[in-house]
Parts: C-alpha cells; sequence; structure tokens
C-alpha cells in the first residue's frame, strides 16, 4: 500500500508610469504552466478525439440509395428518429433537411438552452442567443429550460443597455419555461428579477443570493407555480426576506415548496433559529440542500427533518461543532433514498480509522451516498485522506450497499483492496466517482465486467490515468457510457469491425452536466 500512495504532498504633480511588470507576467504564465490543480473548478472540454461512425450499407449492391431514405417515406417515424439525437451540431443538421424536420429540430434545440463559463467563447453566445432569441418570439416560446451561469459584467454603456434589454424582451416570451437558472454575481437587475417573478410557469428557480441594491427578494411570493427554490450565496437582504417569503409560498393554494437550497462559502446568518422558523412551513419538502451554513448544528437540522418527514434527498455540510457527523439518532425518513454529506477531515492523520467515518441511521430505502472530506481549519489545506477497508466497513455495517446505485467517496483516497471491496458489496451500482492515489489502482480484476454506466476516477496528474488507461478500463466495462479524470469528462463510443470490438473515447458533448460535476462540491 505505500508504494501505491506514494507521491501524495511625497506628492508629485505627474505620475510616474507604471512598468509593464512583464517579468511577473512571464513567470505567473510559467507557474501556471508546471503547476498542476488539487482539483477542478469548472469542467472544460478534453480535447476532441474522431470517432468515426459508419452510415448503413446499401440495400443491394450497386443500388447508392441510403436505407436512410426511406425515412421520407413514413413521415410517422421522423419523431422517433429525431428523438435519439442528443448533441446540438446533430439538431442542427437535421434541422436543415426539410421543413418538417426543421420544425421538430428547432423544438428539441430550444428546448433547454445555457451559457455556461467554461465552454468555448461563452460571451459570445450569450450575445447571440439573445439576439436570435429577441428576435424571434416563436423561438422563445419553445423554451423549456434557460441555464445562464456566464454574464459579461465588463460590458457598459450602450451596449449593455441593449443586452439587457434583449435579455428582458426574451424572457418575457417565455411563456412555456419551467425552469431557470441564474446564478451570476450582480448579473440581476430589478427589472429582470421583476420578469422572472412573472414567468406563470416557472417551476425551478436557481440565483444568485446577491440583492442588496439589485433586486427585491419579496417578490419570490408572487411565484405561484414555483417548487424547487435554490439560492446561491445569499446575502443579508435575502436571508431577512427569505422566512417570510417561504410562509407565504406555503399559503399557495397548491402548497409550498418541495425543494429548498441554500448554498454559502462561509455563512453565519442561516443558523438553527431561523431552520426552526422555516421548518411549519416545509413540510411538502422533498428535497433540501444546505451547504456552507457554519451556524447551523444537528438541533436546527433535526427540528427541519421533523417537519419533512417525506424527505427524499438531503444534502448537508457537517461543519466543527455541528455534531452532523453522527445522525444515528435523526429523525426518520423513510422515502430517503439520496444522503450526501461534506465532513471535517481528521487532524494529524494520513487514514481514516472507522471513528472517523460519520454515523448514519440506518434505512432500507437509500438508493445513493455521497461523501465529501472537506478542508479543516481557516486555511483549508490538504483534506485527502486514505480509506482503508476497516474504514468502509463502519460504513457498510449503517447501509445497505446492495441496494446503491450510485455511490460517491470525495477525497477519500482508496487503493485496489478497498475498490474490489466495493464493487463486491454493491451490485446494483451504476454510477461510481472515487479518488486514488495512482492509475494501477484501475487494474484490479475486480473491474472486469462491472456493469456500471458511469466512473470517474480522481487522481494526479502526474500519476493518474491517461486517455489510453481510461479507454482501456471502457474496454472491459460493457455497459459504461461516460468515464473520466479531474475535469477530463468522456464519452464511450462502441463500434464493432466485424468481429472485433473497439472503443473510442469522445470529448464530452451531451447537454446535460457530466455526472461528476453534480456531485462534486468544494
Amino acid at each position: 500500500m505505500e508504494d501505491e500512495f506514494h507521491g501524495l504532498g511625497t506628492i508629485q504633480v505627474e505620475p510616474q508610469r507604471r512598468p509593464l511588470g512583464l517579468d511577473k507576467m512571464f513567470l505567473r504564465a510559467r507557474n501556471w504552466k508546471h503547476g498542476t490543480p488539487s482539483a477542478p473548478i469548472r469542467p472544460p472540454s478534453p480535447p476532441p478525439g474522431e470517432v468515426h461512425l459508419a452510415l448503413p450499407a446499401p440495400l443491394h449492391e450497386g443500388d447508392m440509395v441510403s436505407p436512410l431514405a426511406g425515412l421520407f417515406q413514413y413521415p410517422e417515424l421522423v419523431p422517433l428518429v429525431l428523438e435519439e439525437l442528443k448533441r446540438p451540431g446533430e439538431l442542427a443538421t437535421a434541422a436543415r433537411v426539410c421543413s418538417q424536420w426543421n420544425m421538430i429540430a428547432r423544438r428539441r434545440l430550444y428546448a433547454n438552452v445555457w451559457v455556461r463559463p467554461w465552454e468555448d467563447a461563452p460571451k459570445r453566445k450569450l450575445l447571440g442567443l439573445f439576439t436570435t432569441l429577441n428576435e424571434s418570439p416563436a423561438l422563445c416560446k419553445m423554451v423549456r429550460s434557460l441555464d445562464v451561469r456566464f454574464f459579461p459584467l465588463d460590458m457598459q454603456g450602450d451596449l449593455r443597455v441593449e443586452l439587457e434589454d434583449a435579455i428582458l424582451n426574451a424572457l418575457s416570451n417565455m411563456t412555456n419555461i419551467e425552469k431557470l437558472v441564474w446564478t451570476r454575481d450582480r448579473s440581476i437587475s430589478s427589472e429582470l428579477f421583476q420578469v422572472i417573478t412573472s414567468l406563470k410557469h416557472l417551476t425551478y428557480l436557481e440565483l444568485s443570493g446577491h440583492s442588496t441594491h439589485y433586486f427585491d427578494p419579496h417578490m419570490l411570493r408572487d411565484m405561484h407555480a414555483l417548487r424547487d427554490l435554490r439560492v446561491m450565496m445569499p446575502d443579508t437582504t435575502f436571508r431577512a426576506a427569505l422566512p417570510s417569503v417561504i410562509k407565504d409560498l406555503c399559503a399557495r393554494p397548491g402548497g409550498g415548496l418541495h425543494g429548498l437550497a441554500l448554498v454559502c462559502k462561509s455563512f453565519n446568518l442561516i443558523n438553527d433559529q431561523m431552520l426552526a422558523e422555516l421548518a411549519p412551513f416545509l413540510s411538502q419538502l422533498k428535497r433540501l440542500m444546505l451547504i456552507g451554513a457554519t451556524r447551523v448544528s444537528r438541533v436546527g437540522v433535526y427540528e427541519l427533518l421533523r417537519a419533512a418527514d417525506g424527505l427524499e434527498e438531503l444534502v448537508l455540510d457537517a461543519p466543527p461543532h455541528s455534531e452532523l457527523v453522527d445522525l444515528s439518532d435523526a429523525p426518520p425518513l423513510d422515502s430517503l433514498h439520496t444522503f450526501s454529506l461534506s465532513f471535517p477531515a481528521p487532524n494529524g492523520r494520513a487514514v481514516l480509522q472507522p471513528g472517523d467515518m460519520p454515523v448514519i441511521r440506518p434505512t432500507d430505502t437509500l438508493r445513493a451516498l455521497e461523501l465529501n472530506l472537506s478542508s479543516t481549519g481557516p486555511g483549508g489545506g490538504q483534506r485527502q485522506r486514505i480509506l482503508p477497508i476497516p474504514a468502509l466497513a463502519t460504513l457498510q455495517e449503517q447501509i445497505d450497499f446492495t441496494r446503491l446505485t450510485r455511490l460517491a467517496l470525495l477525497n477519500l483516497v482508496i487503493d485496489q483492496d478497498t475498490l474490489a471491496a466495493i464493487l463486491a458489496s454493491t451490485p446494483a451500482l451504476q454510477e461510481l466517482y472515487i479518488a486514488i492515489a495512482t492509475k494501477t489502482t484501475l487494474t484490479t480484476p475486480a473491474l472486469d465486467g462491472v456493469p456500471l454506466r458511469i466512473l470517474h476516477a480522481n487522481a494526479p496528474e502526474q500519476t493518474g490515468p491517461s486517455r489510453a488507461d481510461l479507454a482501456f478500463v471502457a474496454s472491459i466495462l460493457p455497459k459504461l457510457e461516460q468515464i473520466g479524470s479531474l475535469n477530463r469528462v468522456y464519452e464511450v463510443h462502441r463500434r464493432y469491425d466485424g468481429a472485433e470490438h473497439y472503443v473510442d473515447l469522445a470529448r464530452w458533448s451531451q447537454v446535460t452536466t457530466p455526472g461528476y460535476f453534480q456531485v462534486w462540491r468544494p
């Protein structure tokens, strides 16, 4: 085991002109080039890999007409075929075939639109998207989901005014939108927030909580269809308005919220008193996420859990002194199927002991378990620890691993033996997110034939798996669809040349965010 884990570590009338500082610029560039990030912050696309997918052969020798041409004889098959197209590029190509295909493909293209900062040229995409939507109200009505995580705050003057006017007009015409994500800090104006809260069919809203001097969060009470509310980095103004907003939402004829998420970096105004105040109005809650609330303890969390006894998904931080690492006496949650806990790393030990692991109330309904080792102390620092089999066994005593379909052990480094023990105890597992010290961990025979759909193995760049290594692992996992390490995520494509089976890895091109970036938290 030692070999496998080796490497873990006077007034002037005319002010002088400032020097260019080229030496510092080149120094930062050199340090960046040779540096190794400890963990991914955003998921940039890996280098593209060519995947050649052959078209069907002609029906008869010498006949150059593809069988795909037969689709035009059966129009009722067109929606079924286009339903299988996932990538925007494929749908854009299909939209050029004919007017019928164009109508169907455009609905698919604009049903889910997004702008994310890790993509190429997000500013150009944002400007192009809202210019198009502003000029076409018909396209706006096709939008069901809008995800905006980037906004060009550097734009000023007339250009900024034109962009904001286009956004306001486009959103006003999205009369069928059901989900909206707008998380860029300081990008929500009072006019934009007024339009957002007037959308009649919006059931899911994720937004930046920086509301002071920008918008009035009390307007959320007017959203009659809202069921899921996620607030990123709420400020004091948002926190003060939240209890009355949730109370008013609960008084609606259709009932209160089904999902609530409060995500902070380090915020001490969300406390047990506030949770107790909210609890009577969250009895219908199905999904709860509390991250970065440093004054929350299990006293307030238990109060909320007793009220929301039908909770299905629970995501918690366990800050120091919160006692949330021990949940053995938590209120029973008979419908809980997803549990995520971020707990502090012990000081002075590189290898976790059974007593370091969280204690969870036994439940037979759990299907997804996510554990994240968080930083210790105000300065953070190295947080990865080795997870040996005895520490894993303490979890297996509390949870029925045979029922798990998703398991995420983040910053908990495992070796071959621990990986084999995990795979042996999780026959129904479909998604696995782990941390390893070297790529040799993935050479265990225990991986052969395992029916995983998603595998993500984080490792230091110098000792972690290469693209070729990941391709080999994908070749021995017959049902694998997605594989990655750190910020590299690949789709798995399989093809046959006669009896020969080939596995190719291609850059991630789906419209959804890869699974790893949905469970990883700093």
